[in-house]
């Protein structure tokens, strides 16, 4: 008996299968690394900024 039920794949724009987990995994990890590259770049402003003799209006 064939089946009778469409599968679900996912595809993408070419018609090649990717991997929803996968896309899900390189978001979390994009989303943690821009999020602690602005906490690091957030505490290193003051430091740059005396650094560079930058005033705080400038920065």
């Amino acid at each position: 008996m064939p089946d009778t039920y469409e599968k679900d794949y996912h595809l993408d724009i070419h018609g090649k299968h990717y991997s929803r987990i996968g896309m899900l995994i390189l978001i979390l990890v994009g989303t943690f690394g821009a999020m602690l590259m602005q906490t690091s770049l957030g505490t290193a402003i003051p430091t740059l900024m005396n650094d560079f003799n930058i005033k705080m209006s400038t920065a």
